[in-house]
């Protein structure tokens, strides 16, 4: 769960913004821990928030890779 948190932290930081490392594990941690949710799922889910909270498109955040 470390490097998907790692790749998500610097995908925002190349956006700008920095988010705290522990916000997104916490985030990770309960999707896929308490309610089970597929991993590639949860993080989908966790980048989706973080893009609501700061207002980023998806194209911004994805438009790179």
């Amino acid at each position: 769960m470390n490097a998907m948190v790692t790749e998500i932290k610097n995908k925002f930081q190349e956006l700008g913004v920095d988010i705290p490392a522990e916000k997104i594990e916490e985030r990770l941690e309960k999707l896929i821990v308490k309610f089970k949710v597929p991993q590639e799922e949860a993080k989908r889910s966790v980048v989706n928030f973080f893009l609501k909270e700061y207002n980023i498109s998806k194209n911004q955040f994805y438009g790179g890779q």
